[in-house]
């Protein structure tokens, strides 16, 4: 999967708030693909913040935060779609687990 060319792959290390709450996430690897989804270079994305990569996109109205914490602390598996205005088209992200906080 993370070498495909049709779908998009990021592994993210979960932020969270004083009060333990998901409040961002970081980048620690993205693949090609993710990298020509969001039009940026991996060295724009890798080991920063969401809300410093998504800057500028309407995209970043929606809570990824949200979206990924129960993903990230609790082990749960979670799907969305959603349309970027940005870039004119539906997206589906699915989401998964393998350790916490990641």
């Amino acid at each position: 999967m993370f070498e495909s060319p049709v779908l998009g792959y990021a592994h993210h290390r979960m932020i969270l708030d004083e009060e333990g709450r998901p409040a961002d996430f970081e980048f620690l690897e993205v693949n090609a693909t993710f990298e020509r989804i969001i039009g940026l270079p991996r060295g724009e994305i890798i080991y920063r913040r969401a809300k410093e990569v998504l800057t500028g996109s309407p995209e970043k109205s929606f809570d990824w935060p949200a979206f990924y914490g129960p993903v990230a602390l609790e082990g749960k598996e979670k799907e969305c779609e959603f349309y970027s205005e940005s870039l004119g088209k539906w997206y589906r992200v699915q989401a998964y687990s393998v350790e916490k906080y990641y």
